[in-house]
């Protein structure tokens, strides 16, 4: 019998949990007991762009998104009204640490984790959103994963429910986490939650909201260590909370596609819809990609980087920063893209068209709203790593790592030799020789 089949792992991801954050939860009951007894990583770099479905797929291949092949939350459809998202895992380049748990033995549930439909996990719920009125969310995240597996949470939980609407989400999202742990005892279960990114994009990044939901996955964690021991894996489990990205406060937006209508280099068909283009900017929020239609043509490459740096001299048009390709793949980016821009601080990015280029946002339901997307190297987007149990030292504190040292320092812990990647293991939390 594979001996790594008594080793157990939980990671929970809490999307949007920042470093400045430690502040708060290492006064909360549980995560206070996780911190003593386990090794915490108080500023963890993110990647470019610092979105949910990059971070995600990097957290399980080690890898940035222009190896990973994730590069943005959203697929490029410039003539979708609503693209689809990177759902599925047919989009993820290598292996994950899910398929190497797999291949040596292991059992592996997966609760919400992005980019996992269609993927080789036994136990999973993949995070998929129903983008077809005639087929419903259940339906939809039902036929991207393990079919028998979500019917019968489903039909246990579903009254904890209220569409995907939070904190009802994370709360279904933690009871089949709870039912995955006691019943099937995985290996390796992933678990994502996105209570606390919820309310940082509703409310703002630092409002009550948010610290409610910190307070609420506090709860959480305590149900999930609570199953660990009921199930009988509790002495034999190691236990990870992380974040994705931070986040920051904006109040204005960017619609560049604007611009480009106005210079003729995009049409737009009925209902304002767009028929074709030959520049296109996709939003990552707090940055976002300029993607030029054969970019063999040089002269356009020019006309456009000519019309973004003219833009970026005026203050009030909130552009930060202009990537070239070369840049672009340095910083981890998408390879196809020709540049890339960072916005300033209080600004994001989006794809609609408006009537000008930068408008003012009228929060919807708090008094500011957050987001991300913005270069790692700004301490608002760092996040946090926190690591307990046998395989982990206790009472350990270091200051950096990279997004990308997690799924080797992972695997480690779970006994497997992980393949050439762009992090590293460190060494230096584990109790592992």
């Amino acid at each position: 019998m594979n001996n790594l089949t008594n080793k157990h792992l939980v990671v929970i991801s809490i999307d949007g949990l920042k470093a400045a954050d430690f502040d708060i939860i290492s006064n909360l009951p549980t995560f206070s007991q996780c911190i003593q007894k386990g090794s915490v990583v108080r500023n963890v770099k993110s990647i470019y762009p610092s979105l949910t479905y990059p971070a995600h797929t990097t957290i399980v291949t080690g890898k940035y998104p222009k190896n990973h092949g994730v590069v943005n939350n959203k697929l490029l459809e410039p003539e979708k009204a609503a693209p689809d998202w990177f759902w599925f895992r047919k989009y993820v380049n290598g292996p994950t640490l899910y398929d190497m748990a797999k291949s040596r033995g292991l059992t592996v549930g997966s609760i919400f984790w992005p980019v996992t439909g269609r993927s080789s996990i036994k136990y999973n719920m993949p995070e998929i959103f129903s983008n077809n009125k005639y087929i419903s969310q259940e339906m939809a995240s039902l036929l991207g994963g393990s079919p028998i597996y979500q019917f019968n949470l489903n039909r246990k939980f579903k009254h904890l429910l209220d569409g995907i609407k939070e904190p009802n989400l994370d709360n279904f999202a933690t009871a089949c986490a709870i039912e995955t742990i006691k019943k099937y005892k995985p290996n390796l279960l992933l678990l994502h939650l996105l209570d606390l990114d919820s309310q940082r994009h509703g409310y703002g990044t630092d409002s009550k909201e948010a610290v409610e939901s910190l307070h609420r996955h506090d709860g959480r964690l305590a149900d999930v260590i609570k199953a660990l021991k009921e199930a009988g894996i509790y002495d034999n489990s190691s236990l990870v909370i992380l974040g994705d990205h931070g986040f920051q406060d904006f109040n204005k937006v960017i619609t560049l596609n604007t611009l480009f209508k106005n210079q003729g280099l995009i049409s737009m068909g009925d209902n304002n819809r767009l028929n074709s283009w030959r520049v296109y900017v996709k939003s990552c929020d707090g940055s976002a990609y300029v993607y030029v239609k054969d970019d063999f043509n040089k002269n356009l490459s020019s006309k456009v980087y000519n019309i973004l740096k003219a833009l970026s001299l005026d203050e009030s048009k909130g552009i930060a920063k202009i990537y070239r390709n070369d840049e672009i793949i340095d910083l981890g980016g998408d390879p196809k893209a020709t540049f890339m821009i960072e916005a300033k601080r209080g600004f994001i990015f989006i794809d609609k068209f408006n009537d000008t280029i930068v408008t003012s946002t009228t929060p919807k339901e708090g008094k500011s709203n957050g987001n991300h997307g913005y270069h790692p190297n700004s301490p608002d987007i760092h996040t946090l790593f926190i690591g307990c149990g046998e395989e982990f030292k206790e009472n350990i504190f270091m200051n950096n790592m990279n997004l990308v040292d997690i799924a080797p320092t992972l695997s480690k812990v779970l006994g497997i030799k992980f393949p050439k990647c762009d992090g590293r293991v460190i060494d230096e939390i584990l109790t592992i020789p």
